[in-house]
């Protein structure tokens, strides 16, 4: 972090992601036998990413700074139960959230905002990694690697499964697989930024208007 003020939380972030890197082995045993080359699975991600970038934009113009706080917050519960329900988030987000007190009061928004710069970077040196004629595939699954370790470090469930996915892949050093996988990271991620940047708008909104951010349990 270039910012020294920022740089307690960022080794906050770093040991969140360290101890989602332990768990990885975990992760990737429970999904391994899901059948990856099924490409109706993409097709069907593809398809829920468009909708919701579509709905992620007209959530975010839809928010008034004329609604009351009670407005606001059970506008908030209802956007993150969704983002739930439709698997972009799970509870690792949650406990991040439980980390932010009056002391830290900007906790969540500077880890996703540095969850953001390090997904653009990660996903900039994909890109080139795999436009090159011979192709390092021990490089593009070290980035990957790093990619779902950070995702799953906020809770992106969403990213985190396309990269459990991006990795079989990369170890059957299927180029054109691992190029489709690409993409669908990119939706995933560019779709969850979309909802995690309203999501996150709106927390500041209504702290703004006086309120509390609404605390809840996965209970649906």
């Amino acid at each position: 972090c270039h910012n020294p003020k920022k740089k307690g939380k960022y080794i906050v972030f770093h040991f969140s992601r360290k101890h989602c890197l332990v768990c990885c082995c975990d992760l990737y045993f429970i999904t391994q036998h899901i059948p990856t080359t099924t490409h109706s699975y993409y097709k069907e991600r593809s398809q829920l990413c468009e909708r919701e970038r579509e709905k992620a934009y007209v959530g975010s113009s839809s928010i008034s700074r004329n609604m009351d706080v009670g407005q606001m917050r059970r506008q908030w519960m209802d956007y993150i139960k969704t983002m739930f329900e439709e698997g972009f988030l799970d509870g690792q987000f949650l406990q991040l959230q439980q980390l932010q007190d009056e002391n830290n009061p900007e906790f969540v928004f500077e880890v996703v905002s540095l969850f953001f710069d390090d997904s653009e970077r990660i996903l900039k040196d994909l890109s080139f990694a795999l436009e090159q004629q011979s192709v390092d595939f021990k490089k593009v699954d070290a980035h990957v690697h790093q990619f779902k370790g950070s995702s799953a470090s906020i809770g992106a469930q969403g990213v985190k499964n396309a990269c459990i996915a991006f990795r079989n892949f990369c170890e059957e050093q299927n180029i054109d697989a691992c190029r489709r996988c690409l993409q669908q990271v990119k939706q995933e991620y560019f779709v969850v930024k979309n909802k995690l940047e309203t999501l996150l708008r709106l927390e500041q909104q209504i702290v703004a208007a006086g309120g509390s951010i609404p605390t809840m349990e996965l209970s649906f």
